[in-house]
């Protein structure tokens, strides 16, 4: 679907569709940048429209749309720009924080230069419901078979895997 031609109610037709085809209900779903989605209302800020495709979204999660059933919803979206060389931590996502208040989790995948060569990122679980979670976890990543690997959960005070160098998404 072309850019801002997409919404949740699109996201909730697919879903319908593939569960009458294969008969069963759809459990999980992985959205890619719900932030191009378009909506029905708009207001003179950006961000209120990210908010309200981000509260659709989450009535989808609990079964109170088309749906009618509650499903898993994994979400990503990119860091803000300013966040390219710092850590990412909550309120990194682009355009609007109500991203972040309205999710339920925020997990943030950061990578430092040196980190990038050696096939390694920093998974930073931000927050959970309404705290935040402050784990972050040292992974190998596996392209090949699209998978990763843990190597060590990092005390999030160490400063090490935090540098000027590290890339925040």
């Amino acid at each position: 679907t072309p850019i801002r031609g997409c919404s949740v109610e699109t996201v909730e037709a697919a879903i319908s569709e593939l569960e009458d085809e294969l008969g069963v209900a759809v459990r999980c779903a992985v959205v890619d940048s719900p932030a191009h989605f378009k909506t029905e209302r708009r207001y003179e800020q950006k961000r209120f429209e990210f908010g309200d495709v981000y509260w659709d979204m989450k009535a989808m999660a609990r079964g109170e749309g088309a749906i009618g059933h509650p499903l898993a919803l994994w979400v990503t979206d990119n860091a803000a720009k300013e966040y390219q060389n710092k850590f990412a931590e909550t309120g990194a996502s682009s355009e609007s924080y109500d991203k972040d208040r309205i999710s339920d989790i925020v997990g943030t995948i950061n990578q430092t230069v040196d980190q990038k060569r050696d096939g390694e990122l920093v998974f930073n679980l931000a927050k959970v419901r309404d705290s935040q979670a402050r784990v972050q976890v040292l992974l190998r990543t596996l392209f090949a078979i699209m998978s990763f690997e843990e190597i060590e959960e990092i005390d999030p005070r160490r400063a090490s895997l935090v540098t000027d160098e590290t890339k925040g998404g």
